[in-house]
């Protein structure tokens, strides 16, 4: 028998499901953790929690039902919206991740919006919120502004994931969707609005489709014997919380 894992990355907590060919569900588990909280509406994750999360909940898949790792053919990722992962050149994260609901770049809002709204809803349908990537961009680039220099690479949490796994930092179009910095047109970057947050070409990810495959032969590190080959790592999706 083989199985494709599915993973939710959500705010409060990871949760992976296990499918037979069959398409029967044949485990489903979770594994919480913390945000940081701070003044001015500041919510921020490790990302590294998303990636260990990920790994407990596939030991608890396996082992709960006598699934051996070579037998998973598939994964694919999604979770939370809107937030941003910083990635350095060294390929960690640089700070923690900006979640969705962190309503700390309400200034950089106010000001996009002053002077750029028309812009942003010609773009994206929507005015700028504290909720957009970009608006949480701009808020690092205003007030952590080493930390910026040091970003080789932007993503989401999901995104993040299947970076961890394959190596492929990408970002797909579905969660390019609610990101403040795309074109609902072309479904693609938007570079009046990139160039509106003053983001540099070389720190934007590869873009990909929601169903195109990323990584053969994906390694897991830590899993339950050591590592493991599946046959394809989908492109991740995104849930609107």
């Amino acid at each position: 028998m083989k199985y494709v894992v599915g993973i939710d990355i959500g705010t409060s907590g990871c949760k992976s499901i296990l499918v037979d060919e069959k398409g029967n569900v044949v485990g489903v588990a979770s594994k919480e953790y913390n945000a940081t909280l701070g003044a001015n509406g500041y919510a921020a994750q490790d990302p590294d929690d998303w990636y260990q999360a990920f790994i407990v909940t596939l030991h608890q898949l396996c082992s709960e039902n006598g699934v051996d790792l070579k037998d998973i053919v598939a994964l694919s990722a999604t979770g939370q919206m809107q937030g941003c992962t910083f990635i350095g050149k060294d390929g960690n994260s640089v700070r923690d991740s900006l979640l969705w609901y962190d309503t700390s770049p309400d200034k950089e809002v106010t000001q996009f919006n002053d002077k750029y709204e028309e812009i942003f809803r010609r773009n994206c349908n929507m005015s700028s919120t504290t909720s957009l990537t970009g608006s949480k961009i701009k808020w690092v680039m205003n007030h952590e502004p080493e930390t910026w220099k040091s970003v080789d690479k932007f993503t989401f949490a999901p995104c993040y994931i299947t970076y961890r796994l394959t190596g492929r930092l990408s970002v797909d179009t579905n969660n390019l969707g609610l990101s403040g910095l795309n074109s609902v047109k072309n479904n693609s970057w938007s570079k009046e609005l990139i160039d509106i947050t003053g983001i540099e070409e070389e720190k934007i990810p590869e873009l990909t489709g929601c169903f195109d495959v990323l990584g053969n032969n994906v390694l897991f590190q830590c899993c339950l014997s050591g590592s493991m080959a599946a046959n394809a790592f989908f492109a991740s999706s995104s849930l609107n919380v």
